[in-house]
Formats: structure tokens, sequence, C-alpha cells
């Protein structure tokens, strides 16, 4: 397996910067997709268990139109361009050079890509690479998001979720596999985020 040639502490403060950049354009988009998707999700109350039905069996639900027009709302609202992702199943997004590049200089990283699509799967988001190789991908599961998305009430806590899992899976540079020790890498980052947005241990005790 090939590992990432880290200079530290600069590797750490690139991934920070890119966990923080992919949060903004997340939720950016998300609040100029709200009016489209409140009237998506309107309608689509009744096709929503047969959604999580398919999550939860591991398969796709992206044929299904209102799981489809959501990712498109979201993906067309972002500040960066898309780009073919290469997947029938997503939609590639086009991360700026400078901050590919900084990953390139202070951790070898060879490309970073980074796609909203339908994982077929319970996760929120993943960072994955190859073993031969220091190609990262990180995907955003879009379907497992839509119910917490549909609520408005929930915009604070979705924002602030999507927040946690990036960071989670910024960790991952470093900690590739899904051993408990990598996993735990993962939280204490994500932890760390959280904590630095002045969100107190009580609240996150009632809300995780």
């Amino acid at each position: 397996m090939v590992c990432v040639r880290a200079k530290e502490p600069e590797f750490s403060r690139c991934t920070v910067r890119l966990g923080n950049e992919v949060h903004r354009q997340l939720v950016m988009a998300s609040r100029k997709a709200r009016p489209a998707w409140n009237k998506l999700f309107a309608r689509c109350e009744s096709v929503m268990p047969i959604i999580k039905q398919l999550i939860c069996a591991g398969r796709h639900s992206i044929h299904i139109p209102e799981v489809s027009a959501f990712m498109v709302e979201w993906t067309r609202n972002l500040g960066w361009p898309l780009c073919p992702s290469g997947c029938w199943d997503a939609i590639g997004v086009s991360v700026p050079h400078h901050i590919s590049d900084a990953l390139s200089k202070s951790g070898g990283i060879e490309s970073f890509q980074f796609i909203l699509g339908d994982a077929a799967s319970q996760c929120c988001a993943t960072l994955g690479s190859n073993d031969h190789n220091l190609r990262f991908g990180l995907i955003v599961n879009c379907p497992i998001w839509m119910e917490i998305a549909a609520r408005p009430e929930f915009q604070h806590s979705f924002e602030k979720q999507l927040g946690f899992v990036i960071h989670h899976e910024m960790a991952h540079f470093r900690w590739k596999n899904d051993s408990p020790r990598s996993e735990t890498h993962a939280h204490i980052r994500a932890l760390g985020w959280l904590l630095s947005r002045g969100v107190g241990l009580t609240q996150l005790t009632a809300e995780f």
C-alpha cells in the first residue's frame, strides 16, 4: 500500500483548509438550492420510505427522479465548476488548482477528485484511494442526506453534520484503512472541528 509522504504540519493544515472549503461550498449551494428543494420535497414524501429501503439494502436510488433532481440542484449551485466524474451515478466537481497543488506539495497527492453521487451504501461520504497510487477521491453520498435536508427546521443541524462528516473524511488521507485506530483518528479530527466552531460537549451529546 502506497502511503502519503506528508510534510507536517503543513499537510494537515492543507487538509483542514480543503475540508473547510468543501464544507463551505456544500453549505452555500444547499442554501441556494433550498427553494427548489422545498418544492421537490413537498411532492416526494411518499417516495422517501422507498429511498431509505434502497439505501439500507445497499442499492442505487438515483433512478428515482426525486433523488437525481436533489443531486442536480445541489451541484448546479456550487461555486466550483462541474466536470466529468467518470461514473454514471455521480457528478464531478472541479477543485481549484491551488487546493490540489497544496496537497501535492505537502503530501505527494497525485490527484484529488470531488464528486456528488449515489454510493449505493449507508455512508454519508467517503474518501478513498487506490492501494497502488496516491489518487484520492471524496464522494458525498447524496441520497442519504435527503431526509435531513428536506426539513428546513433541521437546516442548522444539516450544515453542522456536513462539516463533521467532511472533516472526518479528511483524516483518511493519512489513516486510510477501516481499523479502529483509523476511525478513532477520524472521529477526533471531526470533533476537533466541531469544538473549534464553538459547539459544547453537552450539545454534542444531545445531537449526536
